[in-house]
């Protein structure tokens, strides 16, 4: 079998496997993204013995350092958890990035990147809209507290400011820019409501206070979690790690600590396919 058989192979197992352990409980397990980190990189590594070409490894290895390097800031801004943050890692290793500079722009991986962008915003979107829908009288709750706030209160006062000057300013200017100004007051309108919208959301759907037995390794910690004057755990840790757990239940026996926040995110692993081909 050839390396892209393979890696195709390989890929349709473990986004499969990573696609049902996250519907079901909500994280993708260590086991599973370790497994595929060490079965990318074995495949390379081996390819590269039997060829003796050392571009495979090699490229492999780039892929792995870029995907680690974007991974890292999205987790860190909150934007997915560790589990699917050392998922990319895995693709990264498994797809790599070509050494030459001419076979970069139509590498897989970039159009992998690609696709994500593209897909994971339209799909978030739309789980966002169904969760709305579920929770439509709290989310609808939240939707005007977010407005009232004084942050939001700025925005919105600056924001109707700057439209309407932009809507004088059309109305005098030429045919094209009044067109364009037009679609900067659209813009910004769409931009308002959907960060509103997504906040709402998370605040509503995704922030969860939950038993501290009920924790799992991997579990994404929003907030800082503070006992005794002690940091336990926060969003800084790559998920909460089986000792901070541990060390929680200890506390949790003393009667200190009864819950934690937890954010449950979109189940990303849904739109992380690709053609081996593109």
């Amino acid at each position: 079998m050839t390396f892209e058989a393979l890696s195709l192979g390989i890929t349709i197992a473990v986004l499969a496997a990573a696609s049902i352990t996250d519907l079901r409980s909500r994280e993708v397990p260590d086991w599973l993204n370790y497994s595929f980190l060490t079965a990318a990189f074995g495949l390379r590594a081996l390819t590269t013995i039997i060829s003796a070409d050392w571009t495979t490894l090699l490229e492999g290895c780039l892929g792995f350092a870029m995907m680690f390097v974007i991974a890292y800031v999205i987790f860190y801004t909150g934007q997915m958890g560790g589990g699917d943050a050392k998922l990319l890692m895995g693709m990264g290793m498994l797809l790599g990035l070509p050494l030459r500079w001419s076979a970069l722009i139509g590498s897989t991986l970039l159009s992998f990147l690609t696709n994500i962008l593209i897909a994971g915003a339209v799909y978030g979107l739309l789980w966002s809209m169904v969760l709305g829908i579920r929770h439509y009288t709290a989310l609808r709750r939240a939707f005007t507290e977010i407005f009232a706030q004084p942050t939001m209160r700025r925005i919105r006062t600056y924001g109707i400011l700057g439209c309407a000057a932009i809507l004088v300013l059309a109305f005098l200017a030429p045919m094209p820019y009044r067109m364009l100004g037009f679609l900067l007051i659209l813009f910004y309108l769409i931009m308002l409501y959907t960060s509103v919208f997504v906040r709402a959301v998370e605040q509503v759907c995704m922030l969860k206070q939950i038993p501290i037995h009920r924790l799992t390794p991997g579990d994404w910690i929003p907030k800082p979690v503070i006992v005794n004057g002690k940091r336990i755990v926060g969003p800084k840790d790559l998920g909460i790690s089986a000792a901070q757990i541990a060390l929680l239940k200890k506390y949790a026996r003393k009667g200190k600590i009864r819950t934690v926040l937890v954010k449950e995110g979109v189940p990303f692993e849904l739109v992380i396919w690709y053609d081996p081909e593109d």
